[in-house]
């Protein structure tokens, strides 16, 4: 049986609803709230009726808040009036800082539904939760003027002191859930989602980051059977929901994306033949999702997976759609900020098989040069510009796949076009490379070489060639020290493949490039050149003298050892002090020779393995014979070309330098074999 005063404050309470006539501000007095809070712990029965009185509270709360709100509907945000006079687009009215406008009947609402949901009983953890959820839902609803974007609508409700104490109070409640109460509150933030699509938005936004792999699962799902039933609609809700919550639970949303992915490539149910096309579309229309699906994607492919989506297109192209896509995939692919070049690549190696990547490839590549000749920029182009980019292109420039290669060629040239650095690094590392056993990557060195066409302001090769001439120098001189770690046939790559160059130029089989044009730069990197044959030949020239000294040194003890057995101790004596005389000349020799090298070279040879340094000696002539080659082709000194007296004197030197060590050389026959 109730007790007196409870059923006191019941009727106290039924006659205050009753006698309000129509107007619900009569209800929001401090004496009415304090009887439903009484009513509310001391009769759990009546808490149906008690809440619909909360809820006209806050609807009265939510009331004052519009009567005094101005705001920008474009952010959500307060505007701060200006000048007396100025019109709604002066500059005097701007966005302010927002100002939650409190109501003080609500907030005493809240804290003591606040108190029931910590300190109470848990049965009152669903009970507000729901109900907090479907009063968010209406007064979202019937109070929205306007669409807004979710960051705005968030601005805008979060403003008032109802809205705002309605969502604590839902997070407070889900965190006394258990994992079935759980499931059942995301039921019903979807299904008020559902029913509020345009205002709701919003809500499911904000609390979604309380459970975000369920809200995103759930999400993507509703989505999918709406696409299901209807491929023309739209998801402006949606993917602004998606949008939000991947800022912060990026790793729930490419979780969510595999398992529908893994679903979308082995289908089981009539459903599953949808989720391609589905993520494409939404993909299109949703930045933030088409980056993390790219990634996903890349993370899933293989061969295996290839195959799969070889022999399931048929079964993709049934949808019109998806029939009708092309145009924009390729679009698609100009907004990715990030493994644009994987993925291009990726397609490039189905290219050779299948026409549509061919096109694919193709479309984008023409948007892409059409981005370059309109001057302005795309996402993709500042992808490829990055570290990871520019290392997968260069990989895939000496691929023997044709498409992989010209795909890889033709980005490079086209990032050129705004990164110049890229290209000169492209055209140093490619000329370094060997093409004995694939020479199809020659043919990436001659197109990058020949530049871009249609392009007025592209990059000269001159940089590019300087920068690969001083790494070669580098390399030779200091090639047995830490300071350098790359292969020791850089450089005989890189000039055995601008000689295949300049003879191609000269037999007017470079179609790719002004005539003569890669015989002038060379030409005007002479010194350089130079520098690195004086480097070549000193080596060894020293190498040389060392065999000299060491074939002198065993001679010399030779004669001493037939001295000494023949008994005169007198010559014998004499010839020794002669023997130590001419081992101090041969130190000092030695010790010379020490430090012309150090003079000369910077890094003196210190060599113990015979076999080892015979290898590298036939190497060093191999490239100076390369290097006078390439000298002799591109005709240094005539056709006008203008040489400093400093070049000609060193010219001069190492032409002199070259016909002793053509003169002293063994066959060329034995040289093979020593490469060999």
């Amino acid at each position: 049986m109730l007790k007196q005063h409870v059923l006191l404050e019941l009727k106290q309470f039924i006659q205050a609803v009753t006698n309000h006539n129509g107007n619900p501000k009569k209800l929001t007095n401090s004496t009415l709230l304090r009887s439903c809070f009484r009513l509310l712990e001391d009769l759990p029965a009546a808490r149906e009726i008690i809440l619909e009185y909360f809820s006209i509270v806050a609807e009265v709360a939510v009331q004052n808040y519009l009567a005094n709100a101005n705001v920008d509907y474009a952010t959500g945000l307060p505007i701060r009036q200006g000048k007396q006079g100025a019109g709604p687009s002066s500059s005097n009215n701007a966005a302010t800082q927002p100002t939650v406008i409190e109501d003080s009947n609500w907030s005493a609402v809240q804290e003591a539904l606040e108190n029931l949901v910590v300190k109470g009983p848990s049965a009152w953890g669903p009970v507000i939760a729901s109900w907090s959820l479907d009063l968010v839902g209406k007064l979202s609803d019937r109070y929205t003027k306007r669409k807004m974007s979710i960051v705005a609508a968030c601005n805008y409700w979060l403003n008032c002191g109802a809205m705002r104490g309605l969502l604590t109070l839902i997070s407070l409640s889900f965190r006394k859930l258990t994992n079935s109460e759980k499931e059942a509150c995301v039921e019903t933030l979807l299904a008020a989602f559902q029913r509020y699509t345009l205002s709701f938005d919003w809500v499911v936004a904000r609390l979604g980051g309380c459970f975000p792999l369920s809200i995103i699962s759930q999400i993507l799902q509703c989505s999918l059977k709406r696409f299901s039933d209807d491929y023309r609609c739209h998801f402006n809700s949606e993917l602004g929901i998606l949008d939000y919550l991947s800022f912060a639970h990026e790793q729930e949303l490419k979780q969510a994306l595999t398992e529908l992915l893994k679903d979308g490539f082995n289908p089981k149910k009539s459903l599953d033949a949808c989720i391609i096309p589905f993520l494409l579309v939404m993909a299109t229309n949703a930045d933030a999702l088409l980056q993390n699906l790219v990634i996903v994607f890349l993370e899933m492919y293989n061969d295996d997976l290839r195959n799969t989506i070889i022999q399931k297109t048929p079964l993709w192209m049934s949808n019109k759609m998806f029939a009708e896509m092309q145009p924009s995939l390729n679009s698609l692919t100009l907004r990715l900020k990030s493994n644009g070049a994987y993925l291009l690549i990726a397609v490039s190696q189905m290219a050779e098989q299948y026409t549509w990547c061919q096109d694919f490839l193709e479309y984008t590549m023409q948007d892409l040069e059409q981005v370059v000749l309109n001057a302005t920029v795309c996402p993709l182009m500042n992808d490829l510009a990055t570290e990871d980019s520019k290392y997968l292109l260069w990989k895939n420039c000496l691929s023997a796949n044709i498409f992989q290669q010209q795909t890889a060629v033709r980005l490079l040239l086209i990032v050129s076009t705004q990164h110049s650095h890229i290209y000169y690094q492209t055209i140093s590392e490619l000329l370094r490379k060997s093409y004995v056993t694939n020479p199809n990557g020659l043919g990436a060195v001659i197109r990058i070489i020949g530049g871009q066409s249609g392009v007025v302001e592209f990059p000269c090769i001159k940089p590019g060639l300087q920068m690969v001439l001083e790494d070669v120098l580098l390399q030779e001189q200091f090639k047995h020290t830490r300071l350098i770690t790359s292969d020791q046939s850089e450089a005989l790559n890189t000039f055995k493949n601008l000689n295949t160059l300049t003879k191609m130029q000269k037999k007017n089989s470079f179609q790719y490039m002004k005539q003569n044009l890669l015989s002038n730069v060379l030409n005007d990197c002479l010194p350089k050149i130079l520098q690195i044959l004086e480097v070549t030949l000193t080596k060894v020239i020293l190498h040389m003298n060392k065999l000299a000294e060491a074939d002198s040194a065993e001679a010399i003890k030779a004669a001493q050892n037939n001295k000494n057995v023949g008994g005169n101790e007198f010559g014998s004596n004499k010839k020794v002090k002669f023997g130590a005389a001419d081992a101090e000349v041969e130190a000092m020799d030695v010790e010379n020779s020490d430090e012309d090298t150090k003079l000369i070279i910077g890094i003196p040879l210190h060599d113990s393995d015979d076999s080892e340094e015979e290898e590298k000696d036939v190497n060093r002539r191999i490239l100076a014979h390369t290097i006078i080659d390439l000298l002799n082709t591109i005709d240094v000194g005539l056709k006008g070309t203008v040489i400093r007296t400093t070049e000609i004197l060193k010219l001069s030197i190492l032409s002199v330098k070259y016909f002793f060590l053509a003169l002293t050389e063994k066959s060329k026959q034995h040289l093979k074999k020593k490469c060999l």
